[in-house]
């Protein structure tokens, strides 16, 4: 519904520079945000579906895109990613921009590079704040401890086999972009 015709709409939304927007106010007073675009403001929290080109991100959960603007808190699930990403946890999306601290898939991280079109998968590397580095690889994120272990040849056989082929050579150097972006990152 437009954000006029929500008699409960609070005065933060009601203040905000959007477009088309359909939204939804529940029972506890969260945004759930279905669709059009946000454009500037601050979004303070419920469900964000659709896309924020500006403003500050204050709480609850993005399935949409990402495309300006500051991002403060909740969890970013899905989709493209670019802004300033200040705390919160990144859980999954093609990630372009600046990760100043926050989480990835629930750990406490430094800093974060996510990579398209290097294979089939988005490949992400990233440095916890424990000093550990991790690389995603499509669903699979391990530690390059665990990554080392196993090795990228024998990690997903089912869908990758280690057979010499263009598509598992793509994943392997796809794996040693990451890797070496890893080792590379200071805290």
């Amino acid at each position: 519904m437009k954000i006029s015709e929500c008699t409960n709409a609070p005065q933060w939304l009601k203040d905000a520079i959007t477009s088309n927007a359909d939204v939804e106010i529940s029972v506890y007073g969260w945004v759930n945000w279905r669709g059009g675009d946000f454009l500037g403001g601050n979004f303070r929290g419920g469900d964000f579906r659709g896309d924020f080109l500006g403003g500050s991100f204050r709480g609850g959960n993005v399935r949409g895109n990402f495309l300006g603007g500051d991002f403060l808190g909740g969890n970013f699930l899905g989709g493209d990613f670019l802004g300033k990403f200040l705390g919160g946890d990144f859980l999954g999306g093609n990630f372009r921009g600046d990760f100043l601290g926050g989480k990835v898939k629930g750990n406490a991280a430094l800093k974060l590079r996510a990579y398209k079109n290097l294979y089939s998968h988005q490949v992400t590397a990233a440095l916890l704040s424990d000093g550990t580095r991790w690389i995603q690889m499509g669903c699979l994120w391990k530690s390059l401890e665990e990554w080392d272990k196993i090795g990228i040849r024998k990690s997903n056989l089912l869908s990758y086999p280690d057979d010499g082929s263009e598509r598992s050579e793509e994943r392997v150097a796809a794996f040693e972009f990451a890797k070496a972006a890893a080792l590379r990152m200071k805290a």
